[in-house]
């Protein structure tokens, strides 16, 4: 995960940066306000992505193993047998709730919906907004937590009745080393954010003024479109949509 002094900027401070452009020496500096856009849900997002590459991995290693024995088994075949070897097709696989997963992260809604589960098997405020900052305040501790005290938590268990792919994964990536998840999430978010989209941006827009707070990027308004569409891109290829949360830094 990349860290700047800026990552370390509370909130507050960044609301106070402020970007300073002449164009000669002798010319006023211009201030032009600067804007913000961050992935809605993006870390469940980053989990689930890491999830289904997992899951492709694993589904791979599976087919390359039935395809080996099925060789192996047609070779011993006797040639009275030829041409009646049973078809061998595609299986579809449940997927095991990641693709709803990535679904509700995409419409920035996972929150919501582990708060309505939630609420079902443990007291919850009644004011929705309330539920939404309990449920993503306990994400990342459940998230990033030791395996035994992950599985104690409550909303890891709806994760595990209603995702069971998704948490089957993170007791996977945690059985060697519990801090491995973490890890393997932070490089997927590197990846997409830092190599994947600024390393794009620099191509398309060499002259842009950047910063990057994780997942989120700021930019002035006037190169924010680029952004937006090169994020939407990025993870497009990656195999989800996002949705974006886009609004002034400064200057309002």
């Amino acid at each position: 995960r990349f860290h700047s002094i800026f990552t370390a900027t509370s909130r507050t401070l960044r609301k106070r940066l402020f970007l300073s452009l002449t164009k000669s020496p002798t010319q006023t500096p211009t201030q032009p306000p600067l804007q913000i856009t961050d992935i809605r849900n993006s870390q469940p997002l980053i989990l689930g992505l890491a999830a289904k590459t997992h899951q492709w991995k694993t589904n791979a290693q599976e087919n390359n193993n039935k395809s080996s024995n099925q060789n192996t088994n047609r070779k011993q075949l006797t040639k009275s047998n030829e041409g009646q070897y049973p078809y061998v097709s595609t299986y579809l696989i449940d997927d095991g709730g990641i693709q709803n997963w990535l679904d509700l992260c995409a419409r920035g809604r996972l929150y919501e919906f582990l708060a309505e589960r939630l609420a079902q098997i443990i007291e919850l405020p009644t004011d929705p907004a309330m539920r939404r900052k309990i449920v993503k305040k306990a994400f990342l501790p459940m998230l990033f937590d030791k395996l035994d005290r992950m599985e104690s938590y409550p909303l890891y268990h709806v994760t595990q009745s209603d995702f069971p792919a998704i948490a089957g994964y993170m007791r996977e990536a945690k059985s060697n080393n519990y801090q491995d998840l973490a890890r393997e999430c932070q490089r997927k978010e590197s990846s997409l954010c830092i190599d994947a989209a600024c390393g794009r941006l620099m191509q398309i827009a060499p002259e842009m003024p950047i910063l990057t707070i994780h997942d989120a990027i700021i930019t002035t308004q006037e190169f924010m479109p680029i952004v937006e569409s090169t994020i939407r891109a990025v993870y497009g290829e990656a195999g989800t949509v996002v949705s974006l949360d886009t609004r002034q830094l400064t200057g309002h």
